[in-house]
């Protein structure tokens, strides 16, 4: 296994975090309750398509329509009036050769954002993050065939997720949109596909539904590592109590050397060892799990008078794990039946729980002890705690008409942080929110605010109260426009139009001016104003911005950086000139065990630097790391016409690891041929350092790392960092340079050439430090030494995410040692490099110390032992300063 990988700690299963919220419920499902497609005609699927409203992509001829769109259910979205289509080629993993009538199944950002807003639509246990994309894809998206040459042609959006069948084979990958398809366009390589079958069964023998079933792995010496993605991954469902962990052939686990798998229950307050197996072979028939004696918990969110909008779950989980070594904490989640109350049936007993509710904009918690008796109940009612109050008001609008069944955000301040919560009004235009007490028992302020489309945003300030009981009624909350700060219009590139997505120009107020200061104006932010923008390119900000000179900045990396704009404030004829610059897009090839990022960097044609801002020369730099295909791709944002030289580099190695020049953007129509599939897989190696001490055991705790030769002096020293006594380097080809540094020992040179590398490491040597005819010292007070250098070194290091101090690695220890006194002599070791350093002496009691002022002592490795008198009127002037009083 990858080692490189181990020393990020990272669990690298795939990474498919494309929905929360909506786990367990597809996972469970066993192959034979997902509706296959019933194989189309090519007449049914001309009128699918017409009834999808799916335009076949304009190239494909008449008779290959079939592989364009398999309508076997209506899709939860509809496609784009105009869909950007791209082939991927189905193929054999081990063989490579094309696979024709391969069913190809999609989905994209729309269809998972419909399920966030309707998660009714997963059913009532639809929690956690969804893991198969073919199952989301089999009952929400679209699907095709591939045709014989094995190419399918599917929808590219914004997160394209695609899974592929043929027989007993499958795969997925991940197309996103500007994604560039490698030199032989996008392929989708396809496995033997293997499941896990799991039953669940209680005491009884009888099945029990709705379980969580986690993977965790051990090592080889069977103690526990990991949870796999730290969480359940399925739930057993009726009527048998069976589960199914779909396409265990892609379950990885890069920090554990090979993992040994279990299979088990993942209860609250539950241990459960459960079952070995081998997931590259699972067994045919379902593994059997088996629970505890259980008890059963209801809750319901108990607050009288108020009613709960909006789909409702309770989480439950233990207090304090029991599970040694496990990060994850196992927790339930049930939906509110129409009753009120969220059942979990099957609860271990004799566990601490707590229980909570999402409601009102926040969160309602209990702590309670769960059932002690198998088939007991214990019911919980979750209110407001004593630190909790519901504030209930009335949103009205300038007309004062109840603002009803809108979503409005809340900001209050109670005497503390201020908190936001984001609630929705019923018909009546009441809201209810809940809100922390606060230290003086009330609510400062509250802030109010609803967002219409198209239309400058409402606000309201409520006064503050103060809290009296469970509930404080601020009556009605009446919204009103805050006071114009600027408006005007947005030109894109000349014309009138919305800016891009996460764009907002930033208020600023000079506070300043240069010429009452010598480090220039000053500018700040103004807090308390809102933008309005509309579709249009409209825009307005509300709010005070206080007098003075005010200014619009722009930031993002969506337009050209241009210079701020002043306005008066109540000027409503602002115009805002913004200009596209160029995408520029990169892909590069290297082994994904070469897990340092890889930085592409843009330089400009000789003569440009000065045109270029600082915000320019920062978009020129990017950083990738390959994934699973072991490509990566760079992408430059709105880039200024010209020709550049692109270099690829390595962290912390100052000499470029390729270089492709004239690099001209735009680009040709076609794309430059040398962009794509950069192939680093020769140019880079791995280099594996380990670090013993002199005896030659392996260092347990490694403070330091390995650094690349040839760095500059200005700014920090990059290098990488060590897990437990090894490093994993990625290097370029060829020998290499590097030096070892390592807290508390002597730094090593070495030359490297990819063979491993066993180093011992050399404590530093010491110097001895004695005080002859020292005097006697008061009891209860000690005489301390040490060294430190007399040149100090202000550089710093970074290796990955530690770093400190350079000469905490280039130098010794210095750390005060305590003087050793017998009868009238002292004696002192303390560990010196090769540098002058000068002696510190202190003298030191229970509560403190001082120095002891004396002529400077200059010393180096070379001197041995170092004899040092210390006036005695000096010692003695510390050791008093040590007895005076704390001013």
């Amino acid at each position: 296994m990858n080692q490189t990988a181990s020393k990020h700690t990272v669990l690298l299963a795939l990474s498919l975090s494309v929905l929360v919220g909506v786990a367990w419920w597809l996972l469970g499902r066993s192959p034979d309750e997902l509706v296959e497609p019933a194989q189309a005609t090519s007449g049914e699927v001309g009128a699918a398509v017409e009834r999808s409203g799916v335009t076949p992509p304009p190239d494909q001829p008449a008779d290959r329509d079939a592989r364009t769109l398999v309508a076997a259910a209506t899709p939860l979205a509809p496609l784009p009036a105009d869909p950007q289509w791209i082939d991927v080629c189905v193929v054999s993993k081990s063989t490579g050769a094309p696979l024709p009538g391969a069913r190809v199944v999609w989905f994209d950002q729309t269809i998972t954002a419909r399920l966030r807003a309707e998660p009714a639509l997963l059913g009532a246990d639809g929690e956690g993050l969804l893991r198969d994309p073919e199952a989301v894809a089999l009952r929400f998206g679209w699907q095709t065939t591939s045709d014989e040459r094995g190419v399918a042609r599917v929808a590219q959006a914004e997160a394209t997720r695609v899974a592929a069948r043929h027989g007993s084979l499958y795969g997925e990958g991940h197309f996103p949109a500007g994604r560039l398809p490698p030199r032989d366009g996008f392929r989708l390589e396809l496995a033997h596909d293997v499941a896990l079958q799991v039953q669940v069964l209680d005491t009884s023998g009888a099945p029990a539904i709705g379980i969580p079933i986690a993977l965790s792995a051990d090592h080889a010496d069977g103690k526990f590592a990991a949870i796999w993605e730290s969480v359940a991954v399925t739930t057993s469902r009726a009527p048998h109590g069976l589960a199914t962990i779909p396409h265990t052939q892609r379950v990885r686990l890069a920090a554990v050397d090979r993992p040994r798998w279990r299979v088990h229950t993942y209860l609250p307050g539950c241990i459960d060892r459960g079952v070995p197996v081998d997931l590259a072979a699972p067994p045919a028939a379902p593994v059997v799990l088996r629970l505890p004696p259980c008890g059963r918990v209801l809750v319901r969110i108990d607050v009288p008078g108020q009613v709960i909008a909006g789909p409702q779950s309770i989480s439950l989980y233990e207090v304090t794990p029991k599970r040694s070594g496990d990060v994850s904490r196992p927790t339930l989640v049930a939906p509110i039946d129409a009753d009120g109350w969220a059942r979990f049936r099957h609860v271990a007993l004799g566990a601490s729980l707590s229980a909570v509710g999402s409601a009102f904009g926040g969160y309602l918690n209990q702590v309670f002890a769960g059932p002690t008796q198998a088939d007991s109940e214990v019911r919980v009612g979750l209110a407001p705690s004593d630190g909790q109050v519901l504030v209930v008001g009335r949103l009205l609008d300038p007309e004062r008409v109840p603002v009803a069944e809108q979503r409005c955000d809340l900001l209050f301040s109670n005497s503390g942080p201020a908190g936001s919560r984001s609630v929705r009004t019923d018909a009546a235009g009441r809201f209810a929110v809940l809100a922390a007490r606060g230290p003086q028992n009330r609510i400062e302020w509250l802030l109010a605010s609803v967002d219409r489309p198209d239309e400058p945003p409402l606000d309201a300030r409520a006064p503050g109260r103060d809290l009296q009981g469970s509930t404080a009624d601020i009556g009605d909350v009446v919204l009103q426009r805050r006071p114009l700060l600027v408006a005007g219009q947005i030109r894109i590139d000349g014309r009138a139009g919305k800016l891009a997505d996460m764009v907002e120009p930033r208020c600023e107020r000079l506070e300043r001016d240069a010429q009452n200061a010598t480090t220039g104006p000053t500018w700040r932010k103004v807090d308390g104003i809102r933008m309005f923008l509309g579709s249009d390119g409209r825009f307005a900000y509300r709010g005070d911005g206080g007098s003075g000179r005010h200014r619009l900045v722009f930031a993002g990396k969506h337009y050209l950086p241009r210079d701020p704009i002043e306005f008066v404030p109540g000027q409503q004829d602002l115009i805002i000139d913004l200009q596209r610059g160029h995408d520029l897009a990169a892909t590069v090839v290297a082994p994904r065990q070469f897990a340092e990022r890889i930085e592409l960097r843009l330089s400009p044609e000789p003569g440009r630097d000065a045109q270029l801002t600082p915000q320019l020369l920062e978009r020129l730099r990017t950083e990738v790391q390959p994934d699973d295909d072991d490509r990566a791709q760079a992408q430059w944002r709105s880039l200024p016409s010209g020709t550049y030289r692109l270099e690829i580099r390595l962290p912390a190695v100052a000499t470029p690891v390729h270089t492709i020049d004239a690099v001209v953007v735009p680009g040709p129509p076609s794309g430059d041929p040398r962009l794509i599939d950069i192939d680093l897989t020769a140019r880079l190696r791995q280099q594996v350092i380990r670090v013993f001490d002199a005896a030659g055991q392996p260092l347990r705790v490694v403070n330091g790392g390995v650094f690349p030769r040839g760095q500059s002096d200005s700014g920090p020293l990059l290098g990488f960092a060590f897990v437990g006594h090894e490093a994993w380097v990625t290097l370029p080809s060829g020998s290499f340079d590097l030096f070892v540094a390592v807290a508390g020992y002597q730094p090593r040179e070495v030359r490297c050439d990819g063979a491993p590398l066993e180093l011992r490491l050399d404590v530093w040597p010491t110097l001895t430090v004695t005080f002859p005819d020292l005097p006697t010292l008061p009891d209860g007070v000690s005489l301390w030494a040490r060294l430190r250098p007399a040149i100090p070194d202000g550089r710093r290091y970074r290796a990955d995410r530690s770093g400190g101090e350079l000469q905490e690695l280039l130098g010794p220890p210095l750390r005060a040692q305590r003087v050793e006194v017998r009868d009238s002599d002292g004696k002192v070791e303390l560990p010196i490099g090769g540098v002058e350093y000068q002696l510190e002496l202190r003298v030191g009691s229970q509560s403190k110390s001082a120095v002891v002022a004396m002529p400077a002592v200059v010393v180096r490795s070379s001197a041995g032992v170092v004899a040092v008198s210390i006036p005695p009127e000096a010692l003695a002037k510390a050791i008093e300063a040590t007895r005076a009083p704390a001013k």
